[in-house]
């Protein structure tokens, strides 16, 4: 329970075994999200009708722990390992949630093969890390930030974008060229990994 010695350990652990996401913060909350693969102990499996408040009790999707997270409280939605295979644009509209995976690199998130953009980001102080990103055929933006908007502080680091080599329709990894104004103040994208891409990684911010 939050709060207790056995809530700060696993939190502590977690932010030790990363260095760099800690997914405890005062009076926050962290989401669990488990993919379709991933049974509890205890035989519980991933569902979106668990409360998702403990690796025990599991979310299936991403999108139901974004629906739960509540804006500027810095609550983290944690990925379990696995993959996530989206069907519509994961969005991402709370001011200060992130999004992390349990281990780096464990959590895959990619597409149907019809979705043409993975994650869309449209509130302030966002912040991915430690996902895996792997493109689709349709994928014409993985991560598309705010075209309706002013987004300020978003944070995308320690990710691995893989495989975009042979989609001839992708224009831009990272997509901010329709903010508002192009304005996307104190926004850092740092120490990702970007392999088999045959477009430009970063589309104008």
């Amino acid at each position: 329970m939050p709060g207790s010695e056995l809530y700060r350990q696993h939190h502590n652990f977690l932010a030790g075994a990363t260095q760099y996401y800690p997914l405890y913060l005062p009076g926050a909350k962290t989401w669990f999200v488990g993919p379709s693969t991933y049974t509890a102990v205890g035989g519980i499996a991933a569902s979106d009708g668990n409360d998702g408040e403990s690796p025990q009790s599991p979310l299936l999707t991403p999108a139901r722990a974004q629906t739960l997270a509540v804006a500027s409280r810095g609550d983290t939605i944690c990925l379990m390992p696995g993959t996530y295979t989206l069907t519509a644009a994961l969005a991402l509209n709370k001011i200060g949630v992130r999004m992390v995976s349990l281990r780096p690199w464990s959590a895959i998130i990619t597409g149907d093969g019809v979705i043409t953009n993975l994650i869309a980001v449209d509130a302030d102080d966002i912040e991915i890390a430690g996902i895996r990103v792997l493109g689709v055929a349709a994928a014409v933006v993985l991560v598309d930030v705010a075209n309706t908007s002013t987004v300020r502080g978003f944070h995308f680091h320690h990710n691995k974008v893989i495989g975009l080599e042979t989609v001839a329709s992708v224009e831009g990894i990272l997509n901010g060229e329709n903010i508002a104004g192009n304005n996307n103040d104190e926004s850092l994208i740092e120490d990702n990994y970007f392999e088999g891409l045959s477009q430009a990684c970063i589309t104008t911010f």
